[in-house]
């Protein structure tokens, strides 16, 4: 059964779904319980999820009058069975006032009253949850039900716009940001439409709900400094040994790639070996689903073809990709398992990303809210700042293109341009060679002039009569090719593969 069945207050006995409700721990010693349960009799997924939601309704409603109204144990705990065994709620007489009645939480038949909001997500669900995938259905799920509860499962013809001004100003209160309260209103928007359209209500209160978030566009998305890049850097090449030890390649590789492709996590975590490819001697990485069923891109405009860029190959990535082939391997970084966000999940929730990651721990002065995707940006302010046209960097990373024309009808950027662009990103983090002239002494105190080849404190002489560049820059260019150099010694901290 899908993730996407088992939101809170749900769990599956015998194959069976049923359902578990804490009882608020102010109102636990009315109930003298500190849950309700129930089996809901049915190993349908949306018959449990309906069932559920409108429980969680009714309960919700119970539990707000219990907090407001003067009523015993005995009262409380013949409504939580009414409401657990799917009977009318009983009349209750209140202790403090033996005349007087308190009216119960009446259950108006959806006869008379139409459909509730939890009816409108079900045949919502019902209806799109096939084009989605684990990752989506889970967080629609648990959106979907705090929208619900945090309702208080209204019938539809009850929303208006005042009750829904007050849930988005009450979930601000909360501490939600404007993007996750938007995000909410949206959804909840979307649900609305669709009951529209089934003929369930009339107009859509949740149009236009949204809070204008007053950042700029460069404030919402983070990029990293090229001092933060640096340091990451560094951390990676000290770190190098300890994870290649533990046969956990991808935690020194897929920050790589992530910083000089601007790729997502997941693009780079479910490469294969016959992702890997080389055309007119520019070696690149594609992107795709092709090959494995379990591989997943967020749209179409993501299928691209990156070329890698110089200074991963001077580190020696297509090395160790040659290595994980000749031991057998399908893919590039073996030891991930798939996970319910795919094949990056596990790295980036248990190794890489949170407050106590990787990331955060190794270098601790990093901002909150730094991640993986903030690779992405800093590839995309490096391509804007070295003027690489719009679309071409659209292309790169694998957006949808803003121009029709040249969406439909333009063919993809040759390779050979993308490696121009993607080689313009300099973070000054790989030493670079250059050839200088010195004098040498030789026989009859004569002095003649040679050309030598330097990378950090490292120098080869180059022979006047070989056309070829030195061996040594070969292998620095290439050392999949060629073997290692002296000259990757200037590269901090740097181990071979």
């Amino acid at each position: 059964m899908s993730a996407f069945f088992l939101p809170n207050n749900m769990h599956i006995r015998y194959n069976s779904y049923h359902y578990r409700r804490r009882i608020p721990a102010d109102l636990v010693d009315l109930f003298g319980k500190k849950e309700a349960t129930k089996s809901l009799h049915t190993k349908k997924p949306v018959d449990a999820v309906r069932m559920k939601n409108r429980l969680d309704g009714l309960l919700e409603q119970l539990f707000q009058a219990c907090r407001l109204e003067a009523i015993s144990s005995e009262s409380a705990i013949s409504r939580l069975q009414a409401i657990l065994q799917g009977r009318p709620q009983p009349t209750i007489i209140s202790p403090d006032s033996p005349t007087a009645q308190v009216a119960p939480i009446t259950i108006i038949s959806s006869r008379r009253r139409g459909k509730r909001l939890s009816d409108a997500v079900e045949a919502y669900i019902h209806e799109h949850q096939n084009g989605w995938t684990t990752k989506t259905a889970k967080e629609f799920s648990s959106i979907y039900d705090k929208m619900i509860m945090g309702l208080s499962d209204p019938w539809l013809q009850d929303i208006d716009r005042p009750s829904l001004v007050e849930y988005r100003d009450k979930l601000t209160l909360e501490g939600k940001h404007v993007k996750t309260v938007n995000k909410y209103l949206q959804m909840l928007s979307t649900v609305l439409r669709h009951a529209g359209r089934l003929k369930w209500i009339t107009g859509n209160p949740a149009e236009g709900l949204g809070l204008k978030d007053t950042r700029r566009e460069d404030e919402i998305r983070k990029a990293f400094t090229l001092s933060e890049i640096n340091q990451i850097f560094l951390a990676l090449q000290s770190a190098k040994k300890t994870f290649y030890d533990s046969d956990r390649h991808e935690r020194y590789w897929l920050p790589l790639l992530g910083m000089y492709t601007g790729a997502r996590v997941n693009e780079l975590a479910q490469l294969t070996i016959d992702d890997i490819k080389e055309d007119n001697g520019i070696p690149a990485i594609v992107i795709s689903i092709g090959g494995d069923d379990s591989k997943r891109i967020k749209s179409e405009s993501s299928r691209r073809t990156l070329p890698l860029h110089n200074d991963l190959l001077t580190l020696g990535f297509l090395v160790y990709v040659r290595s994980i082939k000749e031991k057998g391997h399908d893919r590039i970084f073996p030891a991930l398992r798939l996970g319910p966000n795919g094949y990056s999940h596990y790295f980036v929730s248990h190794h890489f990303s949170g407050s106590k990651g990787w990331l955060h721990s190794t270098i601790p002065t990093l901002p909150e809210g730094v991640s993986f995707h903030c690779f992405r940006h800093t590839v995309a302010t490096m391509l804007k700042n070295a003027e690489e046209p719009e679309r071409l960097i659209e292309e790169i990373l694998g957006h949808k293109h803003s121009s029709l024309a040249l969406g439909r009808y333009g063919k993809p950027y040759d390779l050979d341009i993308k490696a121009r662009a993607v080689n313009k990103i300099h973070y000054n983090l790989i030493p670079a060679y250059k050839t200088v002239t010195g004098q040498v002494e030789i026989e009859d105190d004569n002095i003649v002039e040679v050309e030598y080849v330097v990378c950090g404190d490292f120098n080869v002489q180059i022979d006047s009569d070989e056309r070829k560049a030195p061996l040594e820059v070969r292998q620095y260019l290439r050392p999949d090719k060629h073997g290692y150099s002296i000259f990757h010694g200037a590269i901090p901290s740097f181990q071979q593969d």
